[in-house]
This record gives structure tokens, sequence and C-alpha cells, in this order.
């Protein structure tokens, strides 16, 4: 592990793999800006204009979507702050036991980050492992309080796919959506195409039903190269750990909002 400082005085962590592979996670945030697999395959995609001196949330990478996703409560910045807070490194890097692959744990709770419209008491871990050819992202929320709260989380991944009008996404056929860019957001869709490509500005959020379930893992089919995507999603309790159902954002913004984007 690395730990460097950018222009802007940035702590940025850097992990490196013995075969080659590496990431980079920003503190602020504690945004993954980079992982290149161990056969030289970049996977994400940061924009050139991001601000990386930690002014505003950094577009592109994975930033972390918490305790909302868009903008339900508006006095609430959107995506909630998660994203936009300074996280810690807890610890130090650590080897998985039987492998070479290397995590880290970075935290953050609400004596750091909070707002009024949501002052619940909570606690954040999220963990990235770096493997030759696959990165694992976990984010996990901690109640540590005394009542239940309800939040929503995402891991708003930016992928690096090189030539949107060649790409498509496997998996998602039969599956319902919302079509957040339509006049009707709210109205229930099902996606008919087995490849779904994208052909102009696209916003949909797409959601398991116990007859149609979301195929694990969807996979990404590029001129860079195929990147599988696989996600889960549980709640522990004292007495019980339940599964919970994961919804599958499909987003690009497109020439005129990819121009404006920073």
């Amino acid at each position: 592990m690395e730990k460097v400082t950018n222009d802007a005085g940035q702590t940025i962590i850097r992990l490196k793999h013995p075969t080659g592979s590496i990431c980079e996670v920003f503190l602020f945030g504690a945004t993954v800006t980079k992982f290149v697999t161990a056969s030289g395959r970049d996977v994400i995609w940061c924009s050139s204009k991001a601000k990386l001196d930690g002014t505003k949330a950094i577009r592109g990478g994975i930033p972390l979507v918490f305790p909302q996703f868009g903008a339900p409560i508006k006095e609430m910045p959107q995506h909630g702050f998660a994203r936009n807070s300074i996280w810690t490194l807890e610890g130090e890097p650590a080897v998985l036991e039987g492998t070479e692959d290397v995590r880290c744990v970075f935290g953050l709770d609400n004596k750091v980050a909070t707002h009024e419209a949501w002052p619940h008491p909570y606690r954040l871990e999220f963990s990235v492992t770096l493997g030759a050819e696959a990165l694992t992202t976990t984010l996990t929320v901690h109640n540590v309080g005394e009542e239940p709260f309800k939040f929503m989380d995402l891991q708003h991944t930016y992928l690096n796919i090189g030539d949107i009008s060649s790409t498509s996404v496997n998996g998602l056929q039969g599956v319902q959506y919302f079509d957040k860019a339509s006049d009707e957001p709210e109205k229930a869709c099902m996606e008919q195409r087995q490849a779904a490509s994208v052909a102009e500005f696209t916003d949909r959020v797409y959601f398991p039903t116990e007859s149609k379930p979301i195929t694990d893992p969807v996979v990404v089919v590029s001129p860079l190269g195929n990147i599988s995507v696989s996600k889960k999603a549980t709640c522990t309790s004292p007495s019980e750990t339940v599964d919970l159902p994961v919804d599958t954002v499909l987003w690009n913004p497109w020439a005129e909002k990819a121009a404006a984007m920073a």
C-alpha cells in the first residue's frame, strides 16, 4: 500500500497486487478512482474535468451514495453526504488468507458527517478488495442507535467502456424498470431486449421481482472488453441475516450532458 497526496492536498490510498493490478481510493468520499487489472484492462472511468480537490463529489470512479439516492429529501444534498465527506482508513491493508488479494477498509460515522434532515446515529464501513482481475467493494451500514432508520445506498460505478454505440448490457431481458428519463418516471416498464444498448440519455432503475430476478452477474459488453458486475445485499440483526433485493441502474448522460459534466 502507498499513501500519496495529490497537488490539491487530497490523500489517495494506492493498492498494488503481486500480479500487477492496481487500485486507487480517495479518502474524500472513499471514492475508488482507478482499477486496472493484471491483464491491463482499465475498468473505471473518471471525467477529465473531475474536481479532485475536495470541493465537490468526484465525477467518475465509484461514488458512494448515502443516505439518499437522488434528492427525495430536498434539504439534503443530492445522493446524500457520504460522497462529499472525508473518510478514515481503518487500520492497515490486509492480505486475505489463502490468496494474494489485498483488502483495505474505510470508515465514516455521524460524528463526522450528518444532516439535520437525517439526524441518525450510524457508522459506515467500505471495504475494497483488490484481486488480479477483480475488484470487490462492500458498503456496510451500521445502526449504532436505539431507533430504526430508513436509508438508501448505491455504488454509483462509472465503467470505462470506450464506444457507447458499440456497447450493450446482457442480463436485463424481462426485468421491470422505471425510466427516469421519460415523461412517466414512475411507470413500470419491462426490458424486451436481450442486449440492452444505449442511443440517447438513459436513466433506468431495474428492479427484481419474485417472478423475474435480475441475472447475476450482469455483463457489460464493450469494445474494450467485457465487464461482469455482480451484486448482493443482506440485512443482519441479532437473530438472523436475510437477503435483500438489489436494484440495477443503467445510466449514460449522452453527449450534451457529458460535455457539461465535471
